[in-house]
């Protein structure tokens, strides 16, 4: 977590390309459907119907805010284990296969863009939230960790105080 951004400057082993999303609010959680089986999904009924409606088989990466789930990241497309792909691939696979329900949202350009790093201020002001998630585009998805070395949550001063990360 930074909670400035001229601290991304110290920071080294990027490729300068990001992918700038708004932190979803809600709880972490992995979901993965195999056939028509949610496996450890505790979603309530509306997200589980509008999830087993999409074809295919899938793990994503999301976070159950309510009764809405917003998917972050794609690990598994009908079977194929995409983990070891970078970021920017996943995101694009998230935003051409799949559509946004009224309960399972996926990524946007409203709420999800890609920049090189001169635009990297502009793309994480033009969300005005307290919370942005930045990732580097090239990085793989590192399975069974907690925190991630290339994904940086940059949390605004005023939240920051009153906020304690777990």
């Amino acid at each position: 977590t930074i909670h400035k951004l001229d601290d991304m400057d110290k920071l080294r082993g990027f490729s300068g390309d990001w992918i700038v999303q708004r932190m979803p609010k809600g709880d972490r959680m992995f979901v993965e459907k195999s056939g028509n089986h949610l496996k450890n999904a505790k979603v309530p009924k509306d997200v589980k119907k509008q999830l087993r409606e999409i074809q295919g088989d899938f793990v994503f990466d999301a976070y159950l805010d309510g009764d809405k789930l917003h998917v972050v990241d794609l690990l598994v497309h009908k079977g194929t284990d995409l983990a070891l792909e970078p970021l920017e691939d996943r995101i694009n696979a998230l935003r051409t296969l799949y559509d946004s329900t009224e309960n399972v949202h996926f990524p946007m350009p409203t709420n999800c863009v890609s920049t090189d790093q001169e635009g990297l201020n502009k793309a994480i002001y033009n969300f005005d939230e307290d919370e942005v998630l930045i990732r580097d585009s090239k990085s793989t998805f590192m399975k069974e960790k907690e925190v991630h070395p290339k994904w940086i949550r940059y949390a605004k001063e005023s939240i920051a105080k009153s906020f304690y990360p777990p």
